[in-house]
């Protein structure tokens, strides 16, 4: 829609936010911005803390735009 200013600031907002979030809320901040190698590094730490399960990061709406990335394959 054109509208970048905003969106560069509402970006900038979630990635703040995600901050004080425990490791998986920052990946699915990171995977929707397409920090993907960030995402996936986090997302293997929240999976050693046990703060997901591997199923639930499977069919997770966010992680749909990695779900055929060999990386995002081998955590799960």
């Amino acid at each position: 829609m054109g509208r970048y200013q905003e969106a560069d600031g509402q970006h900038a907002l979630a990635s703040e936010l995600a901050r004080k979030d425990q490791e998986y809320g920052q990946a699915c901040v990171g995977v929707v911005s397409g920090n993907v190698g960030e995402a996936l590094a986090l997302l293997e730490v929240a999976l050693a803390k046990g703060q997901v399960q591997p199923g639930w990061a499977c069919i997770d709406p966010k992680f749909v735009f990695i779900k055929y990335d060999p990386c995002f394959k081998a955590l799960i």
